[in-house]
């Protein structure tokens, strides 16, 4: 199998557990102990929308200042269940943030473009 057809097998593969509300570890805290995370349904899409919308991926304090953390909070008891949320914020700090709301966001389908021009105007 080329490189190619890895990469679309294992995208392919990563659909179809989402689509099927499988879980997903997740790996990235400072503990080293995997949590398996699950995609949120149509249903509760809004109100996970609304939740992240006060996240700043690149920014854990900013995250917390806006709302005390609470769409943080939200975010993780949606995808990883209530009962893991104080557990999970014991284990990410600022030096796994980033890497974590990536990961949380991708299981959920969005993912977050590096591309820092994609906001800005194209002016002429």
């Amino acid at each position: 199998m080329s490189n190619k057809q890895s990469v679309d097998f294992e995208k392919e593969q990563k659909d179809i557990v989402s689509a099927l509300g499988l879980g997903t570890e997740v790996s990235c805290f400072i503990d080293e102990k995997p949590r398996v995370a699950y995609p949120i349904t149509l249903k509760d899409y809004p109100e996970f929308v609304r939740a992240i919308s006060t996240i700043n991926p690149m920014n854990i304090a900013q995250s917390f200042f806006v709302d005390n953390g609470e769409g943080l909070k939200n975010a993780i008891s949606m995808t990883f269940g209530a009962e893991a949320v104080e557990e999970i914020l014991e284990n990410v700090d600022a030096s796994n943030f980033e890497e974590f709301v990536k990961k949380m966001f991708e299981i959920n389908g969005l993912v977050l473009s590096n591309d820092k021009n994609l906001d800005k105007d194209k002016k002429k």
